[in-house]
């Protein structure tokens, strides 16, 4: 039976090799029009070694996938290329926000986050028993509302400062306190005092619940995908 890349009860996620824009070798596979990322999946081992491969056979078996790296090459090697003045440690940040604001308007960017997010969603799930995925009362942030929180840091992009430094603020998901220049995040609760957190503890927990670890404040679940997408993840992964 041929493959159906718009086939949803298919239990693999079917991406042409056309479609394949690049490899990110520690966070997956830029592919389609606006360049969704198709992340690894976190259970992968050596993922630097299996990103080289594939972007070697690439190479190799698509003229499209080499003159795109070609291309894109050559436009960070140029002397124009803006992001050569930005410092080394956020490089690669910079250059992927600098490329979502000047090439798609914030609407798709935002799509594009949601797809994103759906996809790691579905992917974390199926790694899931069935009856873990009926009675678990713990459920993640909706994709929807985690896009729309990665798209407001992107913009904001709130650093530590040396006054909160001082402070002695600690993240209560990693234990660990806000240093000068870190990227630091503030869940939507209507508490006076602000709960901080590292933008990337944040980040990662909204993949796993919904609720504040420091006042239990609820924000979107995911609850309605995962109800209207659970004959989906059942028959993708127990059938």
């Amino acid at each position: 039976k041929d493959l159906d890349v718009a086939d949803k009860s298919s239990p693999f996620i079917i991406c042409p090799v056309t479609d394949i824009h690049k490899i990110k070798y520690y966070q997956g596979i830029c592919y389609g029009s606006d360049e969704s990322l198709l992340p690894w999946p976190t259970l992968v081992n050596y993922v630097e070694n299996y990103s080289a491969w594939l972007h070697d056979i690439l190479m190799e078996i698509s003229e499209i996938y080499k003159t795109r790296y070609q291309s894109r090459l050559q436009c960070e090697q140029s002397p124009t290329y803006s992001i050569q003045t930005e410092t080394a440690v956020h490089g690669s940040r910079v250059r992927y926000r600098q490329k979502q604001r000047n090439v798609m308007p914030q609407a798709n960017h935002l799509e594009q986050l949601i797809r994103e997010e759906e996809t790691t969603l579905l992917l974390q799930f199926e790694r899931r028993d069935l009856d873990e995925i009926q009675t678990t009362e713990v459920l993640p942030a909706s994709p929807q509302f985690i896009a729309s929180f990665r798209l407001a840091e992107e913009n904001s992009n709130r650093r530590v400062t040396i006054d909160m430094d001082a402070q002695r603020i600690s993240c209560s998901i990693c234990y660990s306190y806000l240093t000068t220049d870190q990227h630091y995040s503030q869940w939507p609760c209507s508490n006076s005092q602000p709960h901080l957190f590292h933008y990337e503890c944040q980040l990662s927990l909204f993949r796993s619940t919904n609720r504040c670890p420091v006042c239990r404040h609820e924000v979107e679940s995911a609850a309605p995908m995962l109800q209207q997408d659970a004959p989906q993840i059942i028959r993708r992964v127990f059938l």
